[in-house]
């Protein structure tokens, strides 16, 4: 065997030995983060198989029970009034529905004046996802601590959520980028109108 086949016959073995690695590291790692995912469920996957029909039914089960309630942000407590009754008199108040709640949850701890977000439980997921709709009211109210302050939305996953502000920031920088085509663009008709006008100006003096 040549130097160069002795070369080629031990890079090829190198390379089937690396990718082989991978594949193993790769299964290993996707193994654990779905093992990880179904921890609390009380039992243990015997499979890779098991594990990830394990993680999709958890999966499915949390997103049925996010549908169905709503966080609230920026909605003050009342002493003299539980958190339901807060919640209803928001909505009734500024938009016109009068909603039966499960149960509500202040997320997070109380640091300061920072004001918790409200965790709301509805009846089902077609009333929660039509109060989201209803809520882009809440920036016109007549009530200035309700128009800078209280918003109604969605009670997403973490990844949903990660997907939701860079969607968000996404459409921003297209608006940016629209709003400052749109200056220039004005910006050079100006000027093209102006010039126009000189060019007639000067022909009539030049006339």
């Amino acid at each position: 065997m040549s130097t160069n086949e002795t070369i080629t016959a031990a890079t090829t073995a190198t390379s089937s030995t690396v990718a082989a690695a991978a594949t193993a590291t790769a299964a290993a790692v996707t193994y654990s983060g779905v093992t990880t995912s179904v921890r609390g469920s009380g039992s243990q996957p015997s499979s890779l198989k098991e594990a990830v029909v394990a993680a999709v039914h958890a999966d499915r089960r949390d997103k049925e029970r996010r549908a169905n309630t709503v966080i609230v942000s920026g909605l003050m407590p009342h002493s003299n009034r539980s958190d339901v009754d807060c919640f209803r008199h928001l909505t009734m108040l500024e938009l016109g529905v009068d909603l039966q709640v499960k149960f509500t949850r202040r997320l997070g701890a109380a640091v300061g004046d920072h004001v918790q977000p409200l965790l709301v439980g509805l009846q089902s997921a077609n009333e929660a996802t039509d109060l989201v709709l209803r809520a882009k009211q809440l920036c016109r109210s007549t009530d200035e601590q309700v128009r800078r302050n209280v918003y109604i939305n969605r009670n997403l996953t973490p990844m949903e959520a990660k997907f939701a502000y860079e969607e968000r920031c996404r459409r921003r920088y297209q608006r940016s980028q629209q709003q400052y085509t749109d200056h220039h663009q004005y910006v050079a008709g100006q000027s093209d109108g102006e010039l126009d006008q000189s060019c007639i100006a000067m022909s009539c003096i030049a006339f």
